[in-house]
């Protein structure tokens, strides 16, 4: 587990692409099935999504690694760009303008497509020898826990957020069904103006 999290490794295009579609691919599962059961379940989807992001980290920092650059600037980049994609969403629902969000989500992809485009050393250093198209190879340093530690901060994340989600939708349905009932009770509280007419009617007779 410690080696599957660990930033001290090196990948190559080929495999930072199978990743990529697989964590889309995971994510798209997800949606799915929140959208037939929900619940409890939006804690379970939750940890897999941030186990996901983290693996996906990891694997963005190794690719750095076989082109021998750092990964400190790509990691603080990469979480500079998710809490804009974040923001720019939140100001999409607030205010209706999408373009900011769209631009967040360019600058995104463009990150990630640097990685895949451009090539590794040919030659071994610090992380380990080149890597072969889709398994990792790992350097004769002792495996550090950064990796690891980043994995299950963001799988105990994402669980967090879906149980937050399940919760905040839960009362979101209890509160429609309660305005629903009061709408639609036998008390005169409906809006319509054909209904009330129509009880102003019977309780004159």
């Amino acid at each position: 587990m410690r080696r599957f999290f660990s930033f001290d490794a090196r990948i190559g295009r080929l495999r930072l692409l199978a990743g990529i579609v697989i964590g889309l691919a995971i994510g798209w599962v997800g949606v799915l099935v929140l959208r037939e059961v929900g619940g409890l379940a939006a804690v379970v989807v939750g940890g897999v999504a941030g186990a996901t992001i983290g693996k996906l980290v990891i694997e963005a920092g190794r690719r750095r690694n076989d082109m021998g650059k750092s990964v400190a600037r790509p990691l603080v980049a990469l979480a500079a760009a998710v809490v804009a994609i974040g923001l720019t969403a939140m100001y999409e629902l607030v205010n209706g303008n999408p373009v900011p969000n769209y631009l967040a989500l360019t600058i995104f992809v463009m990150a990630w497509a640097v990685l895949l485009l451009r090539p590794g050393e040919a030659v071994a250093n610090g992380y380990g020898p080149p890597p072969n198209a889709l398994t990792p190879s790992f350097g004769k340093s002792p495996v550090e826990r950064a990796g690891l530690i980043l994995g299950v901060i963001l799988t105990l994340s994402g669980a967090a957020l879906g149980l937050g989600a399940n919760f905040w939708l839960a009362g979101l349905a209890r509160q429609n069904e309660r305005g629903q009932a009061i709408a639609e009770g036998p008390d005169g509280l409906d809006a319509a103006p054909n209904n009330l007419e129509s009880q102003y009617q019977e309780q004159t007779r």
